[in-house]
């Protein structure tokens, strides 16, 4: 398998951006080839012809060190991470991601910081605020609801995990109703969704759809012969792989995702955390593989992988002229794709 390739090589080919690649930076006192791999990874990703990653993280404390045991803060990663996707020409945000089981007081510390990070780096590199850790022992975002609410911000949007849990009813399960009350751009796994029709519709409500662009409206895409005008919504990362492993369920075919794209909600797709259990060369591929088997044969075929392409730039948190740009040149690379894709065709008598 080659890392690089023409249009033909799959592997990423359509994913001009990857919302969630999840724990982007190196905890204090890991070993330095994970340092190595993560520092690597901008390449990797910019090789297989990703335009755009948002990661989450927790991006408090000492996060990185030197070989001789110096200790750096967070300021230090982001500016590794931000000089790696540069060099490579890679869009990039961070998504500050401290951990749901922490107090109220300390969530409020780190929307603080997350906002300080977010004046030093700018906008366009510190783009959300979310909480991470398994829903159904954590705390659910209702516990928070002073904090967030006090602290919430449009230039710091939430994007959080919620409905990654297989048990309906239980107080976890809330956490998708409370997502959608706090205004959250995008919500994480969003698994739960198949347990509830009237959440369902209000994501589908909210869905944001590309349009010639009304009059009074600036178009936020331009693509050629087509002018966009996007009304944001809510879009629902889903994490095949990530949800076999944590064990929402054993069977990909028994996963809502049919469900949810049959019903037209605003689907993109996330590895959720590769770095535990997406091999190289190929981080991300795989659920796109498993996204495609699942749903594709009954949900668009081939079509479905280029909408889901469409989804990820669209519901990014890139400003409307990355996308714009970001569109642009992907569409030059599906359709080059697509020519190749032609060209392999055998007919069968």
């Amino acid at each position: 398998m080659q890392w690089c390739g023409g249009p033909h090589h799959i592997d990423m080919n359509w994913t001009a951006t990857h919302p969630s690649a999840q724990h982007g930076t190196v905890p204090s006192r890991t070993a330095p080839h994970r340092a190595a791999l993560h520092l690597s990874m901008p390449r990797l990703l910019a090789c297989l012809q990703v335009q755009r990653i948002e990661l989450r993280a927790g991006l408090s404390g000492n996060l990185t060190y030197s070989l001789d045991g110096t200790e750096h803060d967070a300021s230090v990663a982001l500016r590794i991470w931000l000089q790696a996707a540069a060099v490579h020409n890679l869009s990039i945000g961070f998504i500050h991601a401290p951990l749901r089981t922490s107090a109220p007081t300390e969530v409020a510390r780190q929307l603080d910081a997350a906002k300080a990070l977010q004046a030093e780096f700018g906008a366009q590199a510190l783009i959300g605020f979310d909480l991470v850790g398994q829903e159904d022992p954590g705390k659910t975002l209702l516990e928070f609801k002073n904090v967030l609410l006090a602290g919430s911000s449009p230039a710091l949007p939430y994007v959080f995990h919620a409905g990654e849990t297989k048990y309906a009813g239980a107080p976890s399960d809330g956490n998708l109703y409370d997502s959608l009350l706090l205004n959250a751009s995008r919500i994480g796994h969003g698994f739960a969704l198949r347990n509830h029709p009237q959440l369902r519709a209000e994501v589908k409500r909210r869905v944001c759809r590309f349009e010639p662009a009304p009059l009074g409206h600036a178009p936020c895409v331009t693509a050629p012969a087509l002018v966009w005008w996007c009304r944001r919504g809510v879009a629902i990362e889903v994490c095949p792989i990530s949800n076999q492993v944590l064990g929402l369920m054993d069977d990909f075919r028994n996963h809502p995702l049919p469900l949810f794209v049959s019903e037209g909600l605003p689907i993109v797709i996330s590895s959720d955390d590769p770095g535990f259990w997406q091999p190289l060369p190929s981080p991300l591929s795989y659920d796109w593989w498993v996204a495609f088997v699942v749903a594709g044969e009954r949900c668009g075929g081939i079509g479905l992988l280029k909408q889901l392409a469409l989804n990820a730039i669209r519901y990014s948190l890139a400003s409307a002229s990355e996308q714009a740009t970001m569109t642009a040149a992907w569409l030059v690379r599906w359709d080059s794709y697509v020519d190749w894709l032609l060209s392999q065709s055998v007919t069968i008598d």
